[in-house]
């Protein structure tokens, strides 16, 4: 297969749960697509929050649908959120399951492992674990926009939405290939306006920053609007950036794309710490502060991956860590 642009998008799409009867429905009735918040005017959408969603086939691979069919017996609700490994929900218990479609062998233990380094970071919460349910091996992802009632055990929905909800980007525009940047959807420096605007700028633009380092370190070229999302107050309007959860080291399969789905330093080239500095400049960070995070992020992951078990994560992310950290000129 030849290589794949950024903007090319073969997920399957994601409705609301009404296709052919394979999935309950979730949603209330009277709930429509999308409203505003009057507190701070960002969209969200209902159906995101329950995870109410189910699949749409856009994949022209064979034997996918019967995998989605299988695994959605044996797994529970589902939606579809990423290319590679279709994710199933469960509703009850706050918890995602993704399984792999064959077409990227290790992709889940890959994702697994760079999930761990997220934690090691501090950039995420979320808990994932590596599973076989009849012979398919499954990640379980922890879901971050439930809480669980520990006296009643009932689950309660976290208001989130991406940032492309956020933000207004019209994701089906340019042949759906609206959410990144190249094709006008998000920019770091879009996100770092609206933390800026809506959340805590002292620790949210840091935070911003650590996660553009992380996600160029491991290779993942589809860190794109969607892929980024906020927890929201809905009482004040207030935001707070909602834990990394989707870290796919695209960078070790050749036919999926290499280039940042959002570009630092106005760049879609391999950064330096130098591109990172600049960029976060750009947000309004002090030179000296951002140096500092970059340095101190590049050390972070430097001493995480020596305890990655993934050997093919582990020497992905120490030599993209080495291309990074190239002396910031003085």
């Amino acid at each position: 297969a030849g290589r794949e642009s950024p903007g090319r998008d073969r997920r399957p799409r994601i409705e609301q749960a009404t296709h052919r009867g394979e999935a309950p429905e979730l949603l209330h009735p009277g709930q429509g697509r999308g409203r505003e918040l009057p507190q701070h005017g960002l969209r969200w959408h209902p159906a995101a929050v329950q995870g109410a969603f189910n699949i749409r086939q856009k994949t022209s691979q064979t034997g996918s649908k019967g995998l989605v069919r299988r695994a959605f017996k044996q797994c529970g609700r589902s939606r579809v959120k990423h290319r590679d490994a279709l994710p199933f929900i469960d509703a009850q218990n706050g918890i995602q399951r993704r399984v792999d479609d064959g077409r990227h062998p290790g992709l889940l233990s890959a994702e697994h492992a760079c999930m761990e380094l997220a934690k090691n970071l501090g950039l995420t919460t979320v808990s994932t674990e590596l599973k076989t349910y009849a012979d398919i091996e499954v990640l379980v992802v922890e879901r971050y926009d439930r809480s669980i009632d520990p006296a009643t055990g009932s689950v309660k929905r976290v208001h989130q939405e991406d940032m492309c909800q956020a933000l207004g980007v019209d994701i089906d525009s340019s042949q759906g290939r609206g959410k990144y940047e190249r094709f006008g959807g998000p920019s770091f420096a879009h996100i770092a306006k609206l933390l800026e605007t809506y959340g805590e700028p002292r620790t949210d633009l840091p935070w911003l920053l650590r996660v553009a380092v992380f996600t160029t370190a491991i290779g993942n070229a589809d860190g794109h609007g969607k892929n980024l999302s906020l927890i929201i107050d809905t009482d004040t309007g207030r935001v707070k950036p909602a834990p990394l959860y989707d870290t796919v080291p695209t960078a070790l399969w050749p036919n999926l794309p290499d280039a940042p789905a959002m570009s630092i330093n106005g760049l879609f080239s391999p950064p330096t710490s130098a591109d990172f500095v600049a960029e976060a400049q750009r947000w309004g960070v002090r030179k000296e502060a951002a140096e500092d995070v970059v340095h101190e992020t590049l050390a972070q992951l430097r001493e995480a991956v020596a305890g990655c078990e993934n050997a093919e994560v582990a020497k992905l992310v120490t030599t993209r860590t080495l291309t990074i950290a190239r002396p910031i000129p003085g």
